[in-house]
């Protein structure tokens, strides 16, 4: 039976009681001893004020049924007083016994309530703990690979190393030992070594450039570029290599010029590696160069009629020190790195490198580099925003950022809508440029290392020249924008978190927290707990995807990772679809300089106000337009 139900009906009993004993003898009634199991039952379930209040009722009417009773009817005196003192006494004893019993039960569901409570705690920690162990697992798997890899990558560069230079050492030692040999001979020793020093030189200079491009040195000099005059170019450079083996080398270009937006001789170099390896594995026919204009960038293409490439070998050539058939008498010398070098440059142009081929019929390899201009500005605006071009009367914007794409698409952003840049992959070389630029602002990208970030704040703080930060996000198709609602930086405290939250107007909100260190997790936690704020950790952006498929929280907060883990968050996050708009917070490792600007993304009532750049767009344009 429902409580609230019980608690109307069961009191109600006392009636039926009353009434049979007022058509029965009133206080002479023998249905009047039903009252004292009766009560006793009511102790059981219901509350003690209603015990008490139905025994003083039924007590009371018996008062009065004895008031009014005829003589003949009337008992004792005595009797009527010692019936009322039990009915009293009996209504007391209930009255305890419902008291007892509703207290007990009090306790039985706080200590319900306290056992499901820890419950809930030890299956959250149990998750936590396993998501830690998970984490742990991946990153023991991932150093072992990193292990592995090393290992065969420095036995690779051992084995690429210790040919030219055992050749070397033999040759040498022969002009050394032997001094009859005649010249002829000590020349073709002498050139086997000069051709051995140069095989082991470009191997150095491939080594060296593929380090520089996986470690994000390499600084691009973007620019426009004419793709068909880059391709007669190299044609030109490789056209006695195809002569001399009798093949035929020929240029295919668009009837439209196509302008890219590339290094121009990090492009070179790419063609050229193409050009050189499609010669080198061609015996008859010819190779075919081209360019052909695609919606935002432009494809360039080389086909050779070789040997082909098997299926099972077509994406493993990419990989460092591959090579096709390598162990095969009488192959084209190579060091294995090419292509994987081409691979990379490409990438970091924005752009990506495939290859079609069949054995015995040949290869074509095509890869994608940007349209020096597009239509439409490469960013997102706010609904009706239309971007302002400046073309005049304003000095460059300084960019600083450590990774290529982002540096690339930010200052082609901004370039796009008029505005000149110049930029620097690291704080120093910012800090020397500034120094020696004339400027008009510093747009950088926070990043926990704060190598020279001090030099360069402090420099701007002297040449009272603004300083914006914001963490940047690159999607395809060269989509850069500000993600992050707000900032988050060490030592935390409650008054610098909870103003953040304020605008969402929400008395209790959910919070997920994905960082790899559970100390900086628990003590957001704490925070955000004490407002009434719930909170999940978690170490791994799997587990958090998958926790939001189930439930979506209303904000998501990202710890301290380097700068590829948290592109790689932020990227699964903006990706998935019930998190895709949730407001983002990051947690920076200390505060920026007091005149250093955090650019973010505002957001109000759940909804963003801002796309993609325009938050930037607008302080920049606050400044220089002011």
């Amino acid at each position: 039976m429902n409580d609230k139900l019980r608690n109307i009906v069961l009191p109600l009993t006392i009636l039926p009681l009353l009434v049979a004993c007022s058509y029965t003898g009133g206080v002479s009634s023998p249905f009047r001893f039903f009252f004292f199991p009766l009560v006793l039952l009511l102790s059981l379930y219901l509350a003690p004020a209603t015990v008490f209040l139905s025994g003083v009722i039924f007590s009371s009417v018996q008062v009065v049924l004895a008031i009014f009773a005829r003589p003949a009817d009337m008992p004792s005196l005595p009797g009527i007083v010692a019936e009322f003192v039990c009915y009293l006494l009996t209504t007391w004893a209930a009255t305890r016994i419902a008291g007892s019993r509703a207290e007990e039960a009090k306790r039985f569901r706080l200590a319900e309530a306290t056992f499901q409570g820890l419950g809930n705690e030890l299956s959250h920690r149990t998750t936590n703990l396993q998501t830690a162990l998970d984490a742990l697992s991946q990153a023991h798997d991932r150093l072992q690979d990193l292990d592995r890899n090393k290992t065969a990558f420095l036995a690779n560069v051992a084995h690429e190393l210790r040919t030219p230079l055992s050749g070397i050492r033999a040759y040498s030692e022969m002009l050394l030992t032997y001094n009859d040999l005649d010249s002829a001979t000590q020349r073709e020793f002498t050139e086997i070594m000069q051709n051995e020093s140069v095989r082991m030189t470009n191997l150095v200079n491939e080594l060296l450039n593929l380090i520089k491009i996986e470690t994000g040195k390499v600084e691009l000099a973007t620019g426009r570029v004419n793709a068909a005059e880059l391709i007669g170019e190299c044609i030109s450079i490789m056209k006695p290599m195809a002569a001399t083996k009798g093949l035929t080398l020929d240029a295919v270009s668009a009837s439209a010029v196509i302008w890219v937006n590339a290094d121009i001789e990090q492009l070179k170099q790419v063609l050229i590696n193409l050009i050189n390896n499609a010669i080198k594995f061609t015996q008859t026919g010819g190779v075919t160069v081209g360019v052909l204009r695609r919606e935002k960038s432009a494809e360039f293409f080389v086909a050779d009629t070789g040997e082909g490439i098997f299926p099972e070998e077509q994406e493993k050539i990419f990989q460092e020190f591959y090579r096709v058939l390598d162990s095969v008498p009488n192959r084209p010398a190579g060091t294995g790195l090419g292509l994987s070098i081409c691979k990379k440059i490409v990438e970091i142009h924005g752009g990506t490198i495939t290859v079609e081929s069949a054995v015995g019929k040949g290869s074509t390899f095509r890869f994608t580099i940007p349209l020096f201009q597009s239509g439409e500005p490469s960013f997102l605006m706010a609904p009706g925003e239309k971007p302002k071009r400046h073309h005049d009367g304003f000095r460059p914007i300084l960019v600083v950022i450590r990774n290529t794409v982002k540096w690339m698409c930010l200052r082609k952003c901004l370039e796009e809508l008029g505005y000149k840049t110049v930029g620097a992959l690291t704080y120093e070389k910012a800090c020397d440029l500034a120094k020696t630029t004339p400027i008009d602002l510093i747009v950088a990208e926070l990043t926990n290392n704060r190598d020279g970030l001090e030099s360069l704040a402090a420099l701007a703080y002297t040449e009272g020249t603004p300083f914006f930060m914001a963490y940047f996000h690159v999607s395809p198709p060269e989509i850069i924008s500000l993600p992050m609602t707000g900032y988050i930086w060490k030592p935390f405290n409650g008054y610098q978190i909870l103003p953040l939250i304020e605008p969402f107007k929400k008395k209790r909100m959910t919070f997920v927290i994905i960082s790899a260190d559970m100390d900086e997790s628990r003590m957001l936690q704490m925070i955000l707990g004490t407002e009434g704020h719930a909170t999940s950790l978690f170490v791994t952006v799997e587990s958090l995807i998958q926790s939001s498929a189930s439930s979506s929280p209303d904000a998501v907060i990202i710890g301290s990772y380097d700068e590829e883990a948290l592109d790689i968050i932020v990227g699964r996050v903006r990706a998935h679809k019930g998190l895709a708009l949730k407001p983002l917070f990051l947690v920076i490792e200390a505060k920026p300089a007091n005149h250093v600007r955090l650019v973010t993304a505002s957001f109000q009532d759940k909804k963003p106000l801002l796309f993609g750049l325009s938050p930037l767009i607008q302080e920049i344009e606050g400044v220089l337009l002011k």
